[in-house]
């Protein structure tokens, strides 16, 4: 197996690259898994289309990045810590038993007080960590890992904080879930009626307006499996097989610390979602061509200079092209999804059981400061007209 650098790695060549541009800052860090076939990794692709299994996957380090108020100032640098959920019960034939999310923050904020961190809290990033098998350790630095399509795996949750290395604030962390409400069991012949992702936000929003002290640091969309028609958000591990059919929900996670001073007015939380603009129809032989992500990137940062929006953070999320709400033409409005195999969650493309490759596509989610007004198309980068060069014809 190939080995490759580890996150701490990653870090020290992110700070690298801030020391040689002293005029930005990174907002949000986040961990972004890539798919490889070859050990390359292509952060370009917004698409993954086909493939097999066993899959091998590269973890890679996204600064979303904005320029400093004052470009004097020393370069910014960054670190990060990890923590672990603690076994609570290992005595379990089947799988261990970890500790809520809600008693892991406690245990974090417990650590923090003790030892506090240098410097200024940016991301409170929960990381998913996929394991064949448990042994009892787990390396939240590794970039990379081998599935295969049938095997136990085993989901643990952990928590990953960066800093900007500095003078230590002595903060706190916080958590708090927004799940869509579902209509139906959840059980495999029925896919539950989830509400849309813009209510989910829209209910983030609303909490967040009641808060007097509080700084988001960053939102995070994430996947939980249903259980008998629940979801249970305090979970901090499962177990699951490549073969069995899991019905999955989409929810939100507000991650936060202390302010030291109230807002003089309540603030609202919006959210613009950016999908890659589709080049081609494809054809008999070819998948559909979407625009890249330095293009997405471009269009991005247009719509951010001409609504003059405020970023709070900022999210690479992974989306479902052929099942679940997608199928159903939610698009990314969609937060209820099924799988064939609880490994095709991220984007492990595979054939499922009613013989369909699913396809998977990265929108970007910016989580803004205050409502903003949809600028007008003429005044943003044109969209490029969809390209009919198929080979396919019926003669």
């Amino acid at each position: 197996m190939p080995r490759y650098e580890s996150l701490s790695a990653l870090i020290e060549r992110a700070n690298d690259w801030l020391a040689r541009n002293p005029d930005c800052e990174a907002a949000t860090c986040e961990g972004v898994e890539c798919a490889t076939t070859t050990g390359h990794v292509e952060t370009e692709t917004m698409t993954v289309f086909g493939g097999r299994t066993p899959a091998a996957y590269i973890r890679c380090l996204r600064l979303w990045l904005r320029r400093r108020n004052d470009p004097r100032e020393p370069p910014q640098q960054l670190g990060h810590a990890n923590f672990v959920p603690d076994v609570v019960d290992g005595t379990s034939l089947r799988s261990p038993k970890f500790q809520p999310i809600s008693s892991m923050v406690e245990k974090t904020n417990g650590m923090l007080r003790k030892n506090p961190l240098p410097g200024k809290i940016i991301t409170i990033e929960t990381q998913e960590m996929k394991l064949g098998t448990y042994t009892g350790e787990l390396d939240p630095d590794q970039s990379f890992r081998v599935e295969g399509a049938v095997e136990k795996k085993h989901f643990v949750f952990v928590i990953r904080i960066f800093y900007e290395a500095g003078i230590g604030k002595g903060e706190e962390i916080g958590l708090v879930d927004f799940g869509p409400l579902c209509e139906g069991s959840g059980d495999v012949s029925r896919l539950p009626k989830g509400e849309k992702f813009s209510s989910l936000v829209g209910r983030m929003s609303a909490w967040y307006q009641g808060q007097s002290s509080v700084r988001i640091t960053n939102v995070q969309s994430l996947e939980y499996e249903l259980e008998s028609g629940e979801v249970d958000t305090r979970r901090t591990f499962y177990a699951g097989r490549g073969d069995v059919t899991t019905q999955c929900v989409r929810m939100l996670r507000v991650a936060y610390v202390g302010a030291a001073e109230a807002p003089l007015v309540p603030r609202a939380v919006a959210c613009r979602t950016f999908v890659p603009v589709q080049l081609d129809r494809g054809g008999c032989y070819r998948s559909l061509e979407y625009e890249g992500m330095s293009k997405t990137r471009e269009r991005i940062a247009a719509w951010m200079r001409v609504t003059g929006a405020k970023l709070i953070s900022a999210e690479t999320s992974v989306m479902r092209m052929h099942s679940g709400g997608e199928r159903e033409k939610m698009g990314p409005e969609a937060t209820h999804a099924s799988d064939s195999g609880r490994e095709a969650v991220r984007f492990t493309p595979r054939v499922s059981r009613q013989g369909v490759v699913e396809h998977w596509i990265y929108v970007i989610r910016l989580y803004l400061d205050g409502d903003y007004q949809e600028p007008d198309p003429g005044l943003l980068p044109p969209v490029p007209p969809i390209r009919d060069d198929s080979c396919c014809g019926i003669l």
